[in-house]
């Protein structure tokens, strides 16, 4: 594979580690799902200083991080949509399933945790649940009762119907 870098007008800018994975064979698509080969072939020139860069994501493992907390308002609306979720409580227990509940701990930096006692873990999911039903109930999705029970209103419903964003709800509601 020759020239790692992609010429924009005047600047240029390092090609994906995934596109080079790719084009090296490593990773290969078979209807649909990547299929890893295991005895792939790459030969990568480029400048001397980009070579450590390179080899390391060829080579090595490297962690894949949740995004599950960017998508948390669309996630949250549709399970209270379903009344799979009726409370906050409920809400708190179905982020402990989630992939993001396990990479809390491993990467707590890149969650915004301030510490992986069992504890901030807890504070650090209650405050992300209480930030985004608030979020929720300001967009018209959702509404408290009782200061703890939810219940899902009929924008709420479509939004989950739809797969609309919730501030796509908010921008339908306030017109």
């Amino acid at each position: 594979m020759k020239a790692t870098l992609i010429h924009e007008g005047l600047s240029s800018t390092d090609r994906e580690v995934f596109t080079l994975l790719f084009g090296s064979g490593k990773i290969q698509v078979c209807a649909g799902q990547p299929v890893v080969d295991d005895s792939a072939t790459c030969v990568i020139l480029c400048h001397a200083p980009r070579k450590e860069y390179y080899k390391t994501f060829l080579c090595e493992a490297f962690p894949v991080e949740s995004h599950f907390q960017f998508f948390l308002l669309e996630y949250l609306n549709s399970e209270v949509a379903a009344q799979v979720i009726t409370n906050k409580q409920d809400a708190v227990d179905y982020l402990t399933w989630t992939f993001m509940y396990r990479r809390l701990t491993q990467n707590p930096n890149y969650y915004n945790l301030q510490g992986v006692c069992p504890g901030h873990l807890s504070d650090h999911l209650s405050e992300l649940v209480d930030n985004t039903l608030s979020d929720l109930e300001a967009s018209g999705c959702i509404f408290t009762e009782d200061d703890m029970n939810l219940r899902v209103s009929n924008l709420g419903t479509i939004a989950a119907c739809y797969h609309l964003s919730c501030t796509t709800i908010e921008q339908f509601n306030s017109s």
